[in-house]
């Protein structure tokens, strides 16, 4: 069913007011007025007929002149009103069609009428939402990228070493490779969590960072060797620190594979 534009109802009602205000005087006129012109006239000699005669066709012209000024003016004023009410609320219906095409950032002015203006003011309240949540799924993405490169790197480093040859087979290496998995599957708990909302909460305990290092230095090795970069380590036997242990790897593997990515060829890292 087609629906109007406000400025057709505002007319509409417009004009019907002032009808109403038009026929209440006219009745009044015609009622009140005719009995009065009457007996003025006929105190000045002229007959019941001709004074009611001329009463009518008098009051006609006037009635018939007020009615068409009343409806234009009403219509100019309708029209005006309309516009005024309609174009902010034009922009708000706009700036929805862009917000839902994705333009987050898009604000609109709050004018016009208080209830025209408490709409902008909650559009713009939800453009600022939706802003965030962007912003917010943006790094999500970002940082789950970030965070499951490291041991998916890893795990590269593990099976190239294996297949060059440059690492052997054997316990240590299967050891470290099913580490990386268990890093990979606590990660990706952790990032379904963080997506519900929950998060993990870091788990810190007494963890011994020189095995930690050596894990680390030993994924990056097989880089260092093909770029030719020498490696020297000055740790202690143990070293125990109280930290997140998943987190520990983390931060360790990247050093590690930041020092193997931009040390010069032939260069020289020092781990202790």
């Amino acid at each position: 069913m087609k629906r109007f534009g406000i400025g057709l109802h505002i007319a509409a009602a417009s004009i019907g007011v002032s009808a109403i205000a038009l026929a209440i005087v006219a009745v009044g006129v015609q009622k009140v007025g005719g009995a009065e012109f009457e007996q003025l006239m006929m105190q000045h000699g002229a007959s019941v007929a001709a004074a009611r005669d001329m009463f009518e066709s008098s009051v006609t012209v006037v009635l018939l002149a007020a009615v068409a000024a009343a409806v234009c003016t009403t219509v100019f004023l309708a029209a005006s009103l309309a516009r005024w009410m309609a174009r902010p609320v034009m922009r708000v219906a706009d700036a929805a069609v862009q917000l839902a095409a994705g333009q987050y950032h898009l604000r609109v002015p709050e004018s016009g009428p208080r209830e025209v203006r408490s709409l902008a003011r909650s559009f713009n309240q939800l453009g600022a939402e939706l802003e965030q949540q962007e912003r917010l799924r943006q790094e999500f993405i970002e940082n789950a990228a970030h965070e499951l490169r490291t041991p998916l790197t890893n795990l590269q480093g593990y099976l190239e070493a294996l297949r060059d040859g440059v690492v052997a087979p054997g316990g240590d290496v299967f050891r470290s490779l099913l580490e990386e998995t268990e890093r990979l599957v606590r990660l990706s708990a952790s990032l379904e969590a963080l997506a519900r909302g929950e998060g993990r909460e870091p788990s810190p305990r007494g963890t011994d960072v020189v095995p930690a290092m050596n894990a680390a230095l030993d994924v990056v090795r097989p880089l260092l060797e093909r770029r030719s970069i020498r490696t020297s380590t000055h740790m202690p036997d143990s070293a125990v620190a109280y930290v997140d242990p998943d987190h520990l790897a983390q931060i360790l593997s990247n050093l590690m594979q930041n020092a193997a990515q931009y040390t010069d060829p032939e260069g020289k890292v020092h781990v202790g």
